[in-house]
């Protein structure tokens, strides 16, 4: 049952990206969005090639080495691409500037050493720091004096879309990571791997949303 619902949370990720990388796709040639819109082309085509591979993966096609290369290239770039993201996306004040720096070190540090050993730690640190990522762009945009409006602005929704998938994704694999050492069922794990599908889907979810508001968008330094 668990390792169905993991499959099915999965395929459906899988159509996300799909979706997302056709919008995205239209969106590349609109010259009139913010330029880290235009680039957005590249998450969902990286995701659709590694979600064939985490497919195969699962469905024991592939294994071993293209498996290890699949799972960290996919960890290493949806943490790199979407933190910068939302570094281009904000003012880039000397406290800012400090506080990314430290917050991206770190979170590669913590990855590199955990990477080999336990994938859902990795995860998790990766996750943790877009979801600190977000939340200082919130901070910002609250200490703005300008008045912007966030009703369709496809910049804001995008780090929506990080600060609850990452905030959904960030305790489902510290759970997997205790389920997993305490040697709970196999279903139990399967299941808690959903969960943490779920906070991709919901994510990609709203970058879609994103792509399609991107016409009226402008960058928050704008």
């Amino acid at each position: 049952m668990g390792k169905n619902i993991h499959l099915l949370s999965q395929l459906v990720l899988f159509l996300i990206w799909l979706i997302e990388l056709v919008v995205a796709a239209k969106v590349n040639r609109n010259k009139d969005a913010p330029i880290i819109i235009q680039k957005f082309f590249w998450y969902p085509l990286v995701g659709v090639v590694i979600g064939c591979f985490l497919i195969l993966q699962f469905l024991n096609i592939i294994a071993g080495i293209i498996s290890f290369v699949a799972n960290t290239t996919s960890l290493l770039f949806h943490f790199s691409f979407l933190s910068y993201f939302i570094y281009r996306a904000t003012n880039k004040t000397k406290a800012f500037k400090i506080i990314s720096s430290v917050i991206f070190t770190i979170t590669i540090v913590l990855i590199a050493s955990d990477i080999i050993t336990n994938y859902s730690t990795s995860f998790a640190f990766a996750n943790s720091g877009l979801f600190l990522f977000s939340l200082y762009y919130f901070f910002v945009i609250l200490k703005q004096k300008k008045k912007i409006n966030l009703s369709g602005n496809a910049i804001f929704l995008v780090c929506c879309g990080i600060f609850i998938g990452s905030g959904l994704i960030v305790p489902s694999t510290l759970m997997i990571k205790y389920m997993y050492e305490q040697k709970i069922q196999v279903n139990s794990l399967f299941l808690a791997s959903s969960i943490s599908q779920v906070g991709y889907i919901i994510m990609n979810l709203f970058f879609i949303k994103a792509l399609l508001c991107s016409r009226q968008t402008k960058n928050i330094s704008d």
